[in-house]
């Protein structure tokens, strides 16, 4: 796992497919660009159409369960043979056998939490903070992060 603290200033670059997590410890101002290149295009699509599950962040009429709808038809009225390409071959694509994604594997459930029917899992996050590190306002401070 790679840690960072991007100060005033500064930029970070997370690479296409890296998983990662932001965590702001003050204002902040992210710009974020998602692109979809015809190389991985049948991959984008087969993600959407297929892990509905795994979308999230979408407002008003755009909903996990649509968004493969609404991004085939915008990428078939604005790049056609893109499109013909991409669905054809997501159309041949031999099913492959089921096997468990590492975000399944992330979220998996483990042994049962005590005092639960529910398993623990293997994926948590959290802060630790101390008596007092509240600021004046009750709200934590998060200068006063402890560093284990």
């Amino acid at each position: 796992m790679i840690v960072a603290v991007c100060g005033p200033g500064e930029v970070v670059y997370v690479p296409s497919g890296w998983w990662h997590l932001v965590v702001n410890l003050d204002e902040s101002v992210a710009v974020t660009q998602n692109f979809v290149s015809e190389n991985e295009l049948v991959k984008v699509l087969r993600f959407m159409r297929d892990k509905t599950d795994q979308l999230s962040g979408f407002k008003g009429s755009l909903t996990p369960s649509t968004i493969y709808e609404r991004f085939t038809e915008a990428l078939r009225e604005s790049a056609p043979e893109a499109y013909k390409k991409a669905m054809n071959s997501l159309g041949k694509a031999s099913p492959s056998a089921k096997r468990e994604s590492v975000w399944d594997k992330v979220v998996s459930t483990g042994d049962p939490v005590p005092g639960t029917e529910e398993g623990a899992g293997s994926f948590s996050f959290g802060f630790e903070f101390e008596e007092g590190d509240e600021d004046e306002e009750g709200d934590f401070d998060s200068n006063n992060l402890v560093d284990e």
